[in-house]
């Protein structure tokens, strides 16, 4: 059972990482330690940017060695050269990478997406724990030095499904997940943003009895609370979504061509308008 907890420990710990891509995250986890020195210790976090880690160099300075003692730990070390995708975009990664020496590159297939540089202590691939598509791609710009393990030796090793550590984790995985796509709120026009957002909040069936405030939700979508007042009001007065909240779609197909950016011409009166907000 401690093998297991500490197991979990680690692989939270790298998981974590892993989703605090932009400055204010990495902000709040250097709050988060200075408040909580017993759980974010020095031998799990090192200091400076994520890509200027110290390599790992061996089982001993590795938090999964660590966890793993003194058992044999069950990842596997393997290298690529520079250029190689280690994962790609909208595939299933088939196993769990943890960077020890090298620099990756996380951005969309299409390079439209943000880039994020990583580089010792990355963990790449979580969503095989899932099974799901992978949402960015991972490419080597540096000969990398990696430790793999496959999601059904990572599942045994984190211990049994219905253990409250295992439980935590999942939610922990989900949670990143939500973490990396939020971004995506902010791409696009005005108005994409926002017929998104309703389309996302009227998919999920769980529109809230008390709609967020609208200072709110503009905060959230990268925009002023005017901007998002006046989305709100032209998309209703188009007929696309109801005039009170939750604003549920009326013309489901008319709104999703707008949160496909297929509505430019609306979109730009919006911005042009006093105090419209440019698209990111």
């Amino acid at each position: 059972m401690a093998a297991e907890q500490a197991a979990f420990h680690a692989f939270a710990r790298a998981a974590w990482l892993a989703a605090t891509h932009s400055v204010r995250a990495r902000a709040a986890q250097r709050t988060l330690c200075a408040a909580s020195p017993g759980i974010c210790r020095a031998r799990f976090v090192q200091p400076g940017p994520p890509m200027f880690r110290r390599p790992i160099s061996d089982c001993a300075s590795c938090i999964f060695g660590k966890a793993s003692a003194p058992e044999r730990c069950p990842w596997s070390p393997v290298s690529r050269p520079a250029g190689a995708t280690l994962v790609r975009e909208g595939e299933v990664p088939e196993r769990l990478l943890l960077v020890r020496d090298g620099l990756v590159a996380k951005e969309g297939a299409d390079g439209s997406g943000p880039l994020a540089v990583r580089g010792p202590a990355a963990l790449l691939g979580l969503e095989a724990l899932h099974g799901e598509k992978a949402r960015a791609s991972a490419v080597a710009l540096t000969p990398v030095k990696l430790c793999a393990l496959s999601p059904e030796h990572a599942k045994a090793w984190l211990g049994p499904v219905q253990g409250p550590a295992r439980a935590m984790l999942e939610l922990a995985l989900v949670d990143a997940g939500r973490f990396g796509d939020e971004s995506a709120w902010r791409r696009g026009d005005c108005l994409a943003r926002v017929a998104r957002f309703l389309l996302a909040q009227a998919a999920s069936g769980t529109a809230p009895a008390r709609p967020l405030p609208k200072a709110t939700a503009a905060r959230m979508l990268g925009m002023r609370a005017e901007t998002y007042s006046r989305c709100l009001r032209q998309l209703g007065e188009r007929g696309l979504i109801e005039a009170r909240p939750p604003h549920a779609p009326r013309d489901r197909a008319a709104l999703e061509e707008v949160a496909a950016g297929l509505d430019g011409d609306q979109a730009r009166a919006v911005v042009a308008l006093p105090g419209g907000d440019a698209p990111a």
